[in-house]
């Protein structure tokens, strides 16, 4: 719940009015502005040691669910200095990270696993030949 708090608040700064869904049907939070209905998913995680990256699960059904408006994946990342940062990714670069095996398919496909790395202010999916800093705290591509 953390995590959806902190992306709520950070879209209430930036004039969106937002809510965090009180019965999770796969959207976590709901957020309009100039007329525009977007739905959040929120996924948060600490610095895993043993790896060295931020990891997270997804139930497949997540991402193949029609939601109404546009769609996007908030991967919230705690720092172990207590700060926190977002990626922000719509549901068309989720696609494409998918296709190009950036983000895998895991339990016979039943889930798939974003792995971010921070290296030199940089952030990666997947491996290190993925960097995506475009989107790491862009809180301007939700629109």
């Amino acid at each position: 719940k953390a995590g959806e708090h902190y992306v709520t608040s950070e879209l209430l700064f930036r004039g969106y009015n937002a809510s965090i869904m009180s019965v999770d049907v796969g959207m976590d939070i709901i957020a309009t502005k100039n007329n525009k209905l977007l739905s959040l998913q929120v996924k948060t995680s600490n610095w895993h040691k043993r790896t060295n990256s931020y990891v997270f699960d997804m139930r497949t059904v997540a991402l193949e669910r029609d939601y109404a408006g546009n769609v996007f994946y908030v991967f919230v990342m705690l720092h172990t200095d207590g700060t926190k940062s977002a990626l922000i990714l719509p549901t068309a670069k989720i696609d494409e990270l998918m296709h190009s095996n950036a983000i895998k398919a895991i339990q016979n496909k039943e889930r798939f696993r974003v792995t971010l790395k921070i290296r030199k202010d940089q952030i990666y999916i997947g491996t290190l030949d993925n960097p995506i800093d475009y989107f790491w705290n862009n809180w301007g591509c939700i629109k």
